[in-house]
């Protein structure tokens, strides 16, 4: 039913019915036989130029993103003066429940995907303006995203505080 109603030659056809139905209600004295013609034609052509002024979800292009993850570091674990737990003499201790600084990176890999039959225009990414979160490699936005050719962006993810060990 869509097809029809973008297909011009049903355009015409809703012309030629406009037309017609304007000359022969004239000639009938308005009869309500060419005002029903002169309805179906003009909504018929509302709905053709809404349909072309609207751009349907097939000529969108569908760009999808995947995370891959890479690897991660811990460093070892710092102690934490007035955290970190003590022996009676004062020396620090290993405690599994004990609060540590500790410093943790997390390497990904985005990979942008254009899976549609457009090519992708004008593609930015944004994240959360936290110290967390670092684009290593930036990509340029005003390079389109091809069909069939992904897009990599390095990034990385590091906290550093104090946590248990198993929270690290």
């Amino acid at each position: 039913m869509k097809k029809i109603l973008e297909d011009i030659k049903t355009f015409v056809a809703e012309i030629i019915g406009l037309i017609g139905g304007l000359l022969w209600a004239k000639k009938s004295n308005w009869d309500y036989e060419p005002i029903i013609l002169i309805a179906i034609s003009l909504i018929g052509i509302i709905i053709f130029v809404l349909m072309k002024l609207i751009a349907s979800n097939e000529e969108k292009p569908v760009v999808e993103l995947e995370m891959d993850y890479e690897k991660s570091i811990r460093s070892p674990q710092k102690m934490i003066p007035g955290k970190s737990p003590r022996n009676a003499e004062g020396y620090y201790l290993q405690e599994p429940n004990g609060i540590y600084f500790y410093e943790i990176e997390h390497f990904f890999k985005l990979v942008i995907r254009n899976n549609s039959i457009q090519n992708a225009y004008n593609i930015k990414i944004y994240a959360p303006k936290v110290g967390f979160l670092k684009f290593l490699n930036e990509t340029n936005s005003l390079e389109p995203l091809i069909i069939n050719n992904s897009k990599i962006v390095k990034m990385k993810y590091s906290i550093a505080k104090g946590m248990t060990f198993s929270e690290a």
